[in-house]
């Protein structure tokens, strides 16, 4: 074996040489991703305002809209930055707290989007119960795969 470091490329495709990833696979904002992020707001922004419009007279519609909307573009900003590589990683508390606020926002989605079914509907109690335990169940297990793991 030579002491030169070995190009490895483990299952994600992402080369690393040296235990560091290439200079081209460090994750943060390309173009591509870029524009796709924007064409991406571009269209939940049209859509909610279009859904807001449509549902005018409608106040608790407008503000499950609303706050459907900010949720969305909540999550999609921490996400985004929780990708970027940290400068120094080792100094890096703000992950954990990006990890935190991905969990809450996306886990308080889901409630909302039940509790949204809940009221346009009247289901059975079966049905309910099997409702309301979807986004607990999976808020409880992205909380343990997520956030606890790490400790």
């Amino acid at each position: 074996m030579s002491s030169n470091p070995a190009r490895v490329i483990p299952i994600d495709g992402a080369p690393y040489l040296s235990g560091r990833l290439s200079q081209h696979h460090r994750g943060g904002q390309s173009g591509l991703s870029l524009l796709g992020g924007v064409l991406v707001l571009s269209f939940i922004t049209v859509n909610a305002g279009m859904a807001m419009y449509r549902s005018l007279g409608d106040v608790g519609g407008i503000m499950f809209v609303a706050s459907a909307y900010l949720s969305i573009v909540a999550l999609f900003v921490c996400v985004a930055l929780f990708v970027q590589p940290p400068p120094r990683p080792e100094l890096s508390p703000g992950r954990s707290k990006l990890k935190a606020a991905v969990w809450l926002v996306s886990t308080s989605l889901t409630f909302q989007f039940v509790y949204e079914i809940m009221g346009t509907t009247k289901p059975t109690l079966n049905v309910a119960v099997l409702l309301w335990t979807m986004p607990a169940v999976t808020g409880v297990a992205v909380f343990y795969v997520f956030l606890h793991k790490d400790r």
